[in-house]
Order: structure tokens, then sequence, then C-alpha cells
């Protein structure tokens, strides 16, 4: 008599939703590099002068910002990045 054969089941992934990406809303705050005889404004790791510099922002580049701390702004200097700029080289432009 023939071996009865068993069906092997492999399991199959089930799809599951994935999570959309939700584009952060526009920041409401933004603040534009004032001209200075640099060219651009250092954006801080912290706010304070002795901080890591994270990267330099060209004079007219407008960001937008996140918190505002003793004249320093928190801001988005690349897509995701974000550190601190001297207030005594940005204007409020909200």
């Amino acid at each position: 008599t023939p071996t009865p054969v068993t069906p092997t089941i492999e399991p199959t992934a089930t799809p599951e939703a994935s999570p959309s990406a939700t584009p952060a809303p526009e920041a409401s705050f933004k603040v534009k590099v004032l001209e200075n005889p640099l060219g651009f404004v250092l954006v801080r790791a912290e706010p304070t002068t002795e901080s890591e510099e994270l990267a330099q922002v060209a004079a007219g580049t407008i960001l937008p910002y996140t918190e505002e701390v003793s004249e320093w702004y928190k801001v988005e200097y690349e897509p995701g990045k974000y550190g601190w700029a001297s207030g005594l080289y940005l204007a409020k432009i909200n």
C-alpha cells in the first residue's frame, strides 16, 4: 500500500500594514542667516560657543527652527538634522 503523503505547510508572510511616512508638519518658525564677515553661521551641537561645530550655513539661507533658548535657535540645517545657531547671526522671518 502506498504511504500517505502529508502536505508540508510552509508559513507565508502575512503582509503587515506598513506605516506610511508622514511628512513632518511645515515648521511655522523660520530664521534667515544674516550677512556677516564670515559669510555663514556655525551650527553647533549645543547652544554654546564651546560646543562642537556641526555645520556652516551660508548667509541668506532660510532655516526652520523648533526652539529658542537664550538667543540660540535649534535649527534644521539638513533634512532631519538639528543643531543650534546663535541669534546674533539670524533674523526671524515669521
